[in-house]
């Protein structure tokens, strides 16, 4: 094998390391963009449920309090 045959084998090699490196790099970035939209609207729906227990909670202790009456 001559010298630039090595030397052309090598840099195919390390393109298509690159190239697969890229590929993997942008798959974690719309991995991790689609992460922090269902985390985003995980969020919204906890803070929704956290308001209607507190609503609940209220209408609750409003009807016990006109029971105790």
């Amino acid at each position: 094998m001559s010298t630039f045959s090595a030397e052309a084998d090598w840099r195919y090699a390390l393109g298509r390391l690159q190239h697969h490196h890229s590929h993997f790099v942008q798959e974690a970035d719309a991995l991790n963009r689609q992460n922090k939209l269902v985390i985003d609207r995980q969020r919204d729906e906890l803070a929704r449920w956290q308001a209607y227990y507190q609503a609940s909670q209220l209408e609750l202790k409003t009807l016990t309090d006109q029971l105790t009456k």
